[in-house]
């Protein structure tokens, strides 16, 4: 699979540019949250300079997927957010608030995040690697259907 990036140039040196190749292979590694074969663009990544670039952010990612795509759990873990407000979506920021958003937790710390998903578990709930746990639905502000993913480390 070939993917291709195309950005902007950072007015800033992330954490991920900055690093060495040793530093990189001590950096967490989780599989895709879309099922093997699915087409997908990249609309926003990693430490993005529209979006994605403040502190919380870095590491998430948009994958545009047309609504009703399976979500699967990137790792085995917890799940210890399901937040879905009913207050609609779409391209307007008014929705920025909207999001419906499952977080699962990892045993080592990690919680992974995704949003503008339609649940199908519950807090409390184990997850394996690779089990569905939602669908992408048309939630929170976005202005193509799309999943947007990210793993960060709880405090």
């Amino acid at each position: 699979m070939l993917i291709l990036l195309v950005g902007c140039v950072h007015a800033h040196i992330n954490s991920y540019e900055a690093s060495t190749p040793e530093q990189r292979s001590h950096f967490k590694k989780v599989r895709l949250p879309l099922p093997s074969g699915t087409q997908f663009k990249i609309s926003s990544g990693a430490f993005s300079c529209c979006t994605h670039n403040s502190f919380g952010y870095e590491y998430a990612w948009d994958f545009d997927v047309p609504y009703g795509t399976p979500v699967l759990a990137a790792e085995e873990g917890v799940v210890i957010q399901v937040w879905e407000p009913h207050a609609g979506g779409g391209c307007d920021r008014k929705y920025n608030e909207t999001a419906h958003n499952i977080k699962v937790a990892a045993k080592d710390g990690t919680v992974a995040q995704y949003v503008h998903v339609q649940s199908k578990v519950q807090m409390g709930e184990f997850v394996k690697k690779g089990s569905e746990i939602a669908v992408t639905a048309n939630n929170g502000f976005h202005c193509v259907p799309q999943l947007h993913f990210n793993v960060f480390q709880d405090r």
